[in-house]
């Protein structure tokens, strides 16, 4: 490694350290301190469990932190070289800008092939267990419920999906439950009770006062009629719906998105919702990529943007960090929300954010080389 990269990189690594540990400690107060200080103060958790779901959650925070700190990183040591001067000395003795920049662009290379080991082999997991440790802290002292439960399963070769409201585990029932039965894409009956119960002794469960409904092939209703009681086959006991539960897009790494992904497009999709959900875990899928590689796209556009006449000092640099990283989080929001609803393709949903930085990144670049 030649004087120069050591020198630039020695420049990035201590604000960089101070941007990780100034917006690591921002993301636990606005969040994670709160919900610590819930868990021992009102849910009456131990010091050690309430320290094993904080530093299982970490991980994830260090994923969004690290884009952050780069992009300050960039802008305070290059704000630096270039307000004292220090750029100009090695144009002068014939060093091109890009040149000067190029330790930069490969650190946060190097830090976003982290990003991206941490997004996918360690976060997955230990968000599941932080989500588990709060889930079971949370329903530690009540009836364990669980509230808009949505179970899809086959059922006499008919695809089923059942829609409970709330289910209360501890009293052996749910309430306001709909029960859909689809083939071929289309919903052959449909099944609605406002309680259903289970009985321990038969290891079934019921449903009480059911209405239900037969639809034809132009999704009329051709038989309506109500039951006092209809046995409804369902292979697991009350507590096993809460203490079994999915895991969300945020706690599977790329392997177990895809298996999802394969499993949801086989089965076929026979509502709305389905290719919503389908689209939000493909959104996912592409994010465990997208949102890593953010570090070295900050590091494209953070480097040239440093580029001033003035010292940035920390307080600046810090400002104009927090600025284009709302503006790159709007982006991100809007194109996750177009994605999921399917008026964006869900790859451009993912990497929206950083290719418009990207684009801006090479802009600056080119700019500031011709100068």
């Amino acid at each position: 490694m030649k004087i120069l990269d050591r020198y630039i990189i020695t420049e990035l690594l201590s604000p960089l350290l101070f941007g990780i540990t100034t917006f690591t400690v921002l993301f636990i107060a606005g969040g994670q301190l709160f919900v610590v200080t819930k868990m021992i103060a009102e849910d009456n958790a131990s010091f050690n469990t309430a320290m094993t779901y904080m530093v299982n959650t970490l991980p994830a925070i260090l994923v969004f932190t690290f884009p952050m700190a780069v992009l300050l990183a960039a802008l305070l040591s290059f704000g630096r070289l270039s307000g004292e001067s220090e750029l100009v000395a090695l144009k002068a003795g014939g060093i091109s800008f890009l040149r000067i920049a190029t330790p930069a662009f490969l650190l946060t290379f190097v830090i976003a092939l982290f990003a991206l080991y941490l997004n996918n082999e360690v976060s997955p997991n230990s968000t599941f267990i932080a989500q588990n440790i709060l889930i079971d802290q949370l329903t530690k002292n009540d009836e364990k419920i669980r509230e808009n439960m949505v179970i899809k399963d086959t059922q006499d070769d008919m695809d089923r999906v059942i829609f409970s409201k709330r289910l209360i585990a501890l009293e052996n029932r749910m309430e306001h439950v709909t029960i859909q039965y689809f083939k071929d894409g289309k919903r052959l009956r449909e099944v609605y009770a406002e309680n259903v119960y289970y009985d321990p002794q038969q290891n079934k469960w019921f449903l009480k006062e059911a209405r239900i409904c037969d639809y034809d092939e132009k999704q009329e209703i051709r038989y309506d009629s109500v039951s006092r009681e209809v046995y409804l086959p369902l292979d697991k006991k009350p507590l096993d719906f809460i203490n079994d539960r999915e895991r969300r897009p945020e706690e599977m790494n790329m392997a177990m998105l895809r298996k999802k992904l394969d499993e949801m497009k086989t089965k076929g999709f026979s509502d709305e919702y389905d290719i919503k959900r389908y689209n939000e875990y493909l959104v996912s899928y592409h994010q465990k990529i997208s949102v890593p590689f953010t570090c070295f796209v900050f590091g494209l556009f953070g480097v040239p943007l440093g580029i001033r006449p003035q010292r940035t000092s920390k307080a600046i640099g810090l400002g104009v960090s927090i600025v284009f990283i709302f503006v790159y989080y709007v982006f991100m929001t809007i194109g996750m929300a177009f994605g999921r609803n399917g008026y964006l393709d869900p790859f451009l949903a993912a990497w929206m954010p950083n290719i418009l930085f990207a684009i801006a990144g090479i802009i600056l670049t080119v700019r500031v080389s011709r100068q």
